[in-house]
């Protein structure tokens, strides 16, 4: 058959729709966009975080527990109450006795002083767990935030990618009217624009997820931002180890762990000071209707230790004390380890997505300005063309997932660590 009827064949196979193109590989539907709200505004990372801990629950939760715990604080500064009592003795008219008396306890051992350093203590708890929650909001809406804005690069990547396919098709259709290829290619080139309206399709339904979860994260049943105002490759700066570890800390968690252990300790001298018996002072006067005088009286009462020590509370608390204290090393060592990793995992993702930029993403856009140009004079085939144009998106998508864990282990060290977000050092921007 004479290679001047192959682009009428060709075009006759698209027109047919025969089983190998049109069946097997269709062009799959392209899915509604993630349309960003009209007129609403964008969203920076800052004004996520912020209106997520004024929105979020949790943080309304552990505000409520502070304040519970503000007011055990005063209740434990409280006094005991006075005492009023009345006895009367013989109650037949004219001989009837009747005494008025005002009884106080006074509290003995230090017990209001050891309960005031007990509820300081649960105060201290409070505020490092609301502190906690605080860190992991900020780094679930960072990591959110982030999440979505690698979706919303990846829209544009696979636009790009969407072209460039384009492109390669364009040019297979004019070489094979030329009579320069077989038709072979250009379903190939078919395929590989079918594949890469399938990735924008993709592309498009993680956008609309990322947003929804970032929404969730703020409050709100649904996004009403239009756009994310950020740049995945403005990276954090590199770390030190030995910075961290000198901020470790002050972790949220480790401070919790710290003031448990006080807790424990300000229990032991409440439960010692529990030992020592209070002594009721009471004074009053008494009415002899007999004898029509009135009479001072006073008194002091004081229990008798012989039966309860308070032996059994204070053995509690000590044991309870010496939990808290290997809670304390522990959480220290589980902290510490963690960091440790995620500070491994910041360094190495952060060195990969630096060579990804400067070495592999410039030589691999190379080769496909190569090839493609070279496809169109006739020195290379389709599938070096596609080989070249798959290497490339691949590489970029693989520098998008980079970046993003980059930005990932930098939320994850700042909630690990108690600190705010570390100075981010713009990348030059891979064109």
């Amino acid at each position: 058959m004479s290679r001047l009827l192959w682009p009428f064949i060709y075009a006759a196979s698209i027109v047919a729709a025969p089983p190998l193109i049109a069946a097997e590989i269709p062009f799959p539907a392209a899915a509604p966009a993630a349309v960003p709200i009209a007129g609403g505004p964008n969203l920076s990372l800052s004004d996520a975080i912020a209106r997520a801990l004024n929105a979020n629950p949790e943080m309304r939760v552990s505000q409520a527990e502070l304040d519970a715990s503000h007011a055990a604080r005063t209740q434990a500064n409280a006094l005991p109450n006075p005492e009023l009592s009345v006895l009367m003795e013989d109650l037949r008219a004219g001989r009837r006795t009747t005494t008025w008396q005002l009884s106080e306890r006074l509290e003995l051992g230090g017990k209001r002083q050891a309960r005031n350093q007990l509820a300081g203590s649960v105060v201290a708890i409070a505020q490092a767990e609301q502190a906690a929650k605080h860190q992991a909001l900020r780094a679930a809406v960072t990591e959110a935030f982030y999440q979505a804005l690698a979706a919303q690069e990846r829209i544009k990547l696979s636009q790009s990618a969407l072209s460039l396919a384009q492109r390669v098709h364009d040019a297979a259709i004019r070489r094979l009217a030329a009579g320069k290829v077989a038709p072979i290619e250009g379903s190939k080139a078919l395929v590989a624009q079918a594949s890469a309206q399938l990735e924008f399709s993709q592309a498009q339904s993680e956008l609309r997820v990322a947003r929804d979860q970032l929404a969730g994260l703020l409050g709100l049943p649904k996004a009403d931002f239009a756009s994310l105002d950020g740049s995945l490759q403005s990276l954090p700066a590199p770390l030190s180890w030995e910075q961290l570890e000198a901020r470790l800390q002050d972790a949220p968690e480790l401070q919790r762990a710290g003031h448990e252990l006080q807790r424990r300790q300000a229990d032991i001298a409440l439960q010692r000071s529990l030992r020592v018996p209070d002594i009721t002072v009471s004074a009053g006067v008494k009415r002899d209707e007999a004898l029509g005088e009135n009479m001072a009286v006073v008194g002091v009462s004081l229990p008798i230790p012989l039966f309860q020590q308070n032996q059994g509370g204070l053995l509690e608390a000590v044991r309870r004390a010496d939990k808290a204290q290997a809670e304390q090393q522990s959480t220290y060592l589980r902290h510490r380890g963690q960091l440790l990793q995620t500070f491994e995992r910041f360094n190495n993702t952060r060195e990969e997505a630096e060579s990804l930029r400067l070495q592999v993403l410039p030589a691999a856009s190379n080769a496909y300005e190569l090839a493609s140009k070279g496809y169109e004079l006739g020195k290379f085939n389709i599938l070096d063309v596609l080989d070249a144009q798959r290497s490339l998106f691949q590489i970029q998508a693989s520098y998008l997932r980079v970046m993003l864990d980059v930005h990932r282990h930098a939320a994850e060290i700042e909630r690990l660590t108690g600190g705010t977000a570390n100075a981010a050092t713009p990348s030059v921007k891979q064109e």
